[in-house]
């Protein structure tokens, strides 16, 4: 009786998993969307309990930035890390942002911040002479990486405290949307965002270097999803031609990635196919295995062309949109559900980064804002 019991708790606990991990129609993998409270200024509406303030107003500083040979229009990734001891001038931490510009105007900046996410005093101009620094991450050992969203671009390791920075040649010359390193072996994975149809679809990389930590020698290798298997590039600065040439899995505008708790990177693939259907979905790849899962499928009930990623403190993945209509955030459940979030009311939303406590949200508001704001409420949900 009891082992019969236990088979049966099992063989519903398997059957309940199934069921929530595998949702196969919109209807189950959209949940309900909450209502969301319209903002006075006409900007960003939230859920009730959620605020959301301004940081850094970038228009106000545009003459100051193009004097020093950066655009700053195009606020796109965010990176925030606190310090161990405040500073005398009561800077608790340090907000990198990606400035998305092309023709070499881009760059990226760091402002000082108060408790109360207060910029002290003026930016700061990290990085110049970029071409479109689009997405990036934090790497485990305290450098940021930043990719170069150009046909000739590179990812660019920056010491953030120093401010010395170097191109990552070994991780290929391609359009890089992001780079994020496996925590666990220190291989980073980059996405190759083509959108132009002409120079076809982008392929997912993944760079492993001689050493964890040090990025300066290592190996590329592109993704054929299809065998599950790793081709080498052996000259990075052709990866796209040779990763096409060696038979690599090529998706229509892959965008940004995370390591999740579950020890899988998930990655958005912007766009379904390439004649005007753009919904768009977040993939999931097991590291070892290079089993390929979709995770959050886009449809005409919500989600579309997912672009920048963020987990939250319980495993939550929210998912900001690049679309040409409406650019909303989602949230999507370890389950794949999603539910909206949040609706820019104009233009487009980016880099999403949740502070080390989870408490606070930290987005950049592209045209026509120009601005780098802060949600706050989190730790009243």
């Amino acid at each position: 009786m009891k082992l019969r019991r236990l088979l049966g708790l099992v063989a519903a606990i398997l059957s309940l998993s199934f069921l929530f991990v595998q949702p196969t129609s919109a209807a189950e993998t959209h949940a309900p969307a909450p209502a969301l409270v319209e903002d006075p200024a006409g900007v960003l509406r939230l859920p009730e309990g959620l605020k959301y303030k301004e940081i850094v107003d970038w228009s106000a500083w545009l003459d100051w930035g193009l004097a020093r040979g950066v655009d700053l229009q195009k606020p796109d990734m965010n990176v925030y890390i606190p310090l161990k001891t405040p500073l005398p001038d009561g800077t608790v931490g340090y907000l990198f942002t990606n400035h998305e510009t092309n023709n070499k105007m881009g760059g990226v900046t760091r402002v000082a911040l108060d408790r109360s996410f207060n910029m002290l005093g003026e930016p700061m101009i990290v990085l110049a002479n970029l071409s479109k620094p689009c997405s990036g991450n934090l790497t485990p050992w305290g450098t940021i990486l930043v990719g170069e969203e150009s046909v000739d671009g590179y990812v660019w390791e920056i010491e953030p405290l120093s401010g010395s920075a170097r191109p990552v040649k070994g991780l290929g010359r391609y359009a890089h949307e992001t780079g994020v390193v496996d925590p666990h072996t220190g291989e980073v994975w980059s996405t190759d965002d083509a959108n132009d149809p002409a120079k076809g679809r982008g392929a997912i990389y993944k760079f492993t270097p001689d050493s964890y930590g040090d990025l300066s020698s290592g190996k590329l290798y592109a993704l054929d999803a299809a065998n599950r298997r790793w081709i080498p590039i052996d000259n990075p600065e052709l990866a796209t031609a040779e990763a096409k040439a060696k038979g690599a899995t090529f998706y229509v505008k892959p965008e940004d990635a995370e390591f999740g708790p579950d020890g899988r990177v998930y990655l958005s693939i912007s766009e379904t196919d390439q004649d005007g259907l753009h919904w768009g979905r977040v993939i999931s790849v097991h590291p070892k295995s290079l089993q390929v899962k979709d995770f959050a499928v886009g449809s005409q009930d919500g989600l579309n062309m997912p672009d920048n990623l963020a987990f939250d403190s319980k495993g939550r993945l929210y998912i900001v949109e690049d679309s040409n209509f409406t650019n909303q955030v989602w949230v999507a459940e370890r389950s794949g559900r999603i539910r909206l979030f949040a609706d820019l009311v104009s233009g487009e939303v980016s880099g999403p980064w949740f502070t080390p406590d989870f408490k606070a949200m930290i987005l950049s508001l592209q045209t026509p804002h120009h601005k780098t704001v802060v949600i706050t409420g989190f730790d009243k949900k």
